[in-house]
């Protein structure tokens, strides 16, 4: 209940913000690459990461200043997570995690006119509700491969949950601007702690790199 009701109140906040000089709508979709900080006070736990394909889709809104400066939220559902690859010897050890979120990313846009070429770039803060998760273990040994599947527990219980809800951080992108498309790159870094268990110090928190596109209607 208090997932949706989040994701209610957020969803408000993005859509009464007053009219400004220009109110356009679009909607957005790309590829995530993401990966999983992992570490304690032993050390870091994911130099063996590697980055997962994941997507992007959802809406988006752009409120006008001046016609070089706007705030831009966007209401995406995002596969994020990550994966990791062991090797024993000849022996490999597989870890997956696929993790949906709805992610709100809320920037602060630049628009630069280079002649016929119009550039962007943004940054500010991104927030993230977990809906679903899974992760898949494959242990690979002489020709025999072995897979076990579970879904992952959202909460705050140490025992008993495996990441908390709610993510947060920061987000910067930059672009080029084609008419009523808009295509370009971002970096997030996640910022909240995501372990509900933090004996030894574990931290677990959300990297994403992205390739995004945009099309806003009536421009």
């Amino acid at each position: 209940m208090k997932k949706y009701f989040l994701i209610s109140a957020l969803f408000i906040l993005l859509i009464s913000i007053p009219k400004m000089h220009a109110q356009t709508f679009g909607v957005r979709a790309g590829l995530n690459f993401p990966s999983m900080l992992d570490k304690d006070e032993d050390g870091v736990n994911s130099d063996n990461n590697r980055v997962k394909l994941g997507f992007h889709i959802g809406g988006v809104v752009n409120y006008a200043f001046t016609d070089a400066l706007s705030v831009e939220g966007s209401m995406l559902l995002a596969l994020k997570g990550g994966r990791s690859v062991d090797k024993f010897g000849s022996d490999k050890n597989i870890h997956r995690v696929n993790l949906l979120y709805l992610d709100i990313p809320l920037t602060a846009k630049y628009v630069f006119n280079l002649g016929s070429t119009e550039l962007y770039c943004l940054g500010g803060p991104y927030f993230g509700i977990g809906l679903s998760g899974k992760e898949k273990e494959i242990y690979e040994s002489g020709g025999n491969k072995d897979t076990q599947t579970w879904n992952v527990n959202w909460g705050n219980d140490a025992d008993n949950d495996d990441l908390k809800v709610l993510d947060g951080g920061m987000n910067i992108g930059a672009g080029v601007i084609l008419g009523s498309i808009q295509m370009g790159m971002f970096y997030e870094l996640g910022l909240l702690n995501l372990s509900p268990n933090t004996d030894n110090g574990i931290k677990k928190k959300n990297r994403n790199f992205g390739l995004t596109a945009v099309y806003f209607f009536g421009k």
